[in-house]
Formats: structure tokens, C-alpha cells, sequence
């Protein structure tokens, strides 16, 4: 029997002000809330730990070392990536990797960008759903979301058979195509994407930032931001975040950032 992690906790949020229109509001985790990929981080940590050995994920870390941020985010790598992923964690006890993820998150808490905490806090007294999609495993992006408050979240989500990972996932939302689908689901529809926001930092996140009301491009690589540029969509970083999420809605460009990321081309 396969085991599936739950999708999502509701949580009730504040009482909603009418006047505002972004009723719900999307982020990534890696790169976006978190400087690093806690998806590989957790891999590493289970290497270390010896749950987590073997050629296969000896692979993934040279593929891995091999890619540079230019080629990160090429939709044919993302794929290869949670193959061999998968593979990597086959055989491997989800209860087992469920506990180092907790401890991971745990270790890595305090390097929240510093705008993260505040700005969900105020969306959050605004009545604003947060939803949290990622392309780091569930394990590792549970435990974020239920510190970070987020109502509702999907990470990555690998097949168990008998407490034991298959080899395979049944969720990939960093893959094509598959995060603005996951978020209209998540949000109740197509009909809630305009009052929809949603940050992204790679060109894996055009198609999200194209289906939302209100979409911000987070210190994005030169696909991302040339596709921000031609569709008029704001460009933020750390710094200017914050503004870019809650002010009126900002002329494209308002917002410059000051940590470029190399990155494919859209």
C-alpha cells in the first residue's frame, strides 16, 4: 500500500479585509524564504548520518556539483534531478528521514531571509492564506510550513511501500507545468487566481507568475527577469520584498534588485 503524506493543514485564517484583493498568497521555499535547497541539505544530512549511502546517491552529488545556476533550473535537469532523487532515497525508512528532516529544519531555521517571518506575519493579520510549494521533498517541507504558519503546503512527494521509499515520487511541483496547477487547486479554483499573489525565483515559476493577479520575481536569473521585463511584472530582492508584496501595485521595475542569480533562459 502506498503512503501518502497529507496535502495540506487548513488553518482557519484572520477575519479578511475586503478592501484588500490578494486573498491568498503563493512562495517558494529554496531560494525564496531559505538561501539554500533544503532538499539537498537533507540529502546530505542523511548521507552523513548513513541512512542515505550508495552509488546512487553518490551520482546525484556529482550531477549536482557539476550544474552551475545557469543550468539549475532547465526544466530537462529538474528531472533528471528527482529521478535520480528518488533513487537515491529508494530502500531508505520514511520515519527515518521524516526525524533528520525535522532536525535539519531545526538547524536551519535562523537563516530565513530576514523579510520572511515579518512579511508572513502581517499577510497573515491581513487574513491572506499563505501556501507554501516546493520542490525540496514533503519531509523537509512539513515541518518549514507548520513554523513558519503557512495554512496550507506541498512539497515533492515520494512513494512508500511498507514505510520503505519505492523509488519514485507521486508529486513532483517543481516540475513543468505543475505549480500553477498545484496552486489553483490549492487556492479553490481558477476563479481565485486574480485575488492570488505569488513569489518565484527561477524560470521553472514563469508559468505561476503568469496565471496570479499580483506575481513578484524574487532576485531572479536572466530568464525569469526577461520574462518579468517583457510581461511587466515587478522584480524584488531581500530588500525591497516587503514593499513589492504589500504597497499598491508597483510599476514593473520599482523594485531593482541587488542579488543577481545566473540562470537558463525562459
Amino acid at each position: 500500500m502506498t503512503e501518502t503524506p497529507d496535502q495540506y493543514v487548513e488553518r482557519p485564517p484572520s477575519t479578511p479585509d475586503p478592501a484588500r484583493s490578494v486573498r491568498y498568497a503563493v512562495f517558494d521555499l529554496d531560494g525564496t524564504l531559505h538561501p539554500d535547497s533544503l532538499g539537498i541539505l537533507l540529502l546530505q544530512d542523511l548521507h552523513v548520518s548513513g541512512i542515505c549511502t550508495g552509488e546512487p546517491t553518490e551520482h546525484l552529488f556529482r550531477f549536482l556539483r557539476a550544474l552551475d545556476q545557469e543550468h539549475l533550473h532547465q526544466q530537462d535537469r529538474v528531472a533528471t534531478a528527482y529521478q535520480m532523487f528518488a533513487q537515491a532515497l529508494r530502500g531508505c525508512e520514511a520515519g527515518q528521514v521524516r526525524d533528520v528532516a525535522r532536525r535539519l529544519w531545526k538547524r536551519e531555521r535562523h537563516r530565513v531571509f530576514a523579510y520572511a517571518v515579518p512579511l508572513l506575519e502581517v499577510l497573515r493579520s491581513r487574513g491572506t492564506t499563505l501556501i507554501l510549494i516546493s520542490g525540496s521533498p514533503q519531509e523537509v517541507v512539513a515541518p518549514v510550513a507548520v513554523s513558519l504558519g503557512f495554512a496550507r503546503w506541498r512539497g515533492a512527494v515520494l512513494a512508500s511501500r511498507d514505510g520503505r521509499y519505492t523509488g519514485t515520487y507521486l508529486h513532483t511541483p517543481a516540475a513543468p507545468r505543475q505549480k500553477l496547477a498545484l496552486a489553483t487547486e490549492m487556492i479553490g479554483g481558477k476563479e481565485n487566481l486574480p485575488y492570488c499573489a505569488a513569489v518565484g525565483n527561477s524560470s521553472t515559476d514563469i508559468e505561476l507568475l503568469a496565471g496570479v493577479g499580483r506575481p513578484v520575481a524574487f532576485e531572479a536569473g536572466p530568464g525569469l527577469a526577461a520574462a518579468a521585463r517583457r510581461r511587466g511584472w515587478p522584480l524584488a530582492d531581500r530588500h525591497t520584498l516587503t514593499a513589492a508584496h504589500l504597497g499598491p501595485p508597483p510599476a514593473p521595475g520599482s523594485f531593482p534588485c541587488r542579488h543577481d542569480r545566473g540562470e537558463g533562459p525562459a
